[in-house]
C-alpha cells in the first residue's frame, strides 16, 4: 500500500534560469487576484511558455500537491508555506514541500 506522495514532480513554466521568476510571479499574480482556475490558466499562457490548458492544470494540481496553493470557493489562494516563500525568497519552503510530498525527492539531491 503506498504513503500518498506522488512518484513524480512537474516543473514550473520557464527554462533553467527562469523557472524560479516565473513561480514567484504566479504567486504574486494570485495573492493579489485570488483568481478563478480559468483566470489562473489564462494568465499562466499569457505570460509563460506554457503551451496549453491540459499542462497548466497539470501544474497547478502539482503545486496543490506541494502546498503551495489551494481553492477555496472557486478562487485559488496561496497557502501558509507559498506566503512564506513570496515573503522570505526562502526556496526552503518548495523543498519542504517537495520532500514532505514527493516519494524519493530527497535522493534526486544526493551528490
Amino acid at each position: 500500500m503506498g504513503d500518498g506522495r506522488r512518484l513524480t514532480t512537474d516543473r514550473y513554466f520557464g527554462d533553467l534560469d527562469t523557472r524560479l521568476e516565473n513561480l514567484e510571479s504566479a504567486l504574486e499574480y494570485i495573492a493579489e487576484k485570488n483568481p478563478s482556475e480559468e483566470e489562473l490558466t489564462e494568465w499562466v499562457l499569457e505570460t509563460t511558455n506554457a503551451q496549453n490548458q491540459a499542462g497548466v492544470e497539470r501544474r497547478f494540481g502539482f503545486l496543490e500537491t506541494i502546498d503551495l496553493l489551494e481553492t477555496n470557493s472557486g478562487q485559488y489562494i496561496l497557502t501558509e508555506q507559498a506566503e512564506e516563500f513570496s515573503q522570505t525568497g526562502n526556496t526552503r519552503v518548495i523543498f519542504d514541500g517537495l520532500r514532505k510530498n514527493v516519494k524519493g525527492f530527497e535522493r534526486l539531491l544526493d551528490p
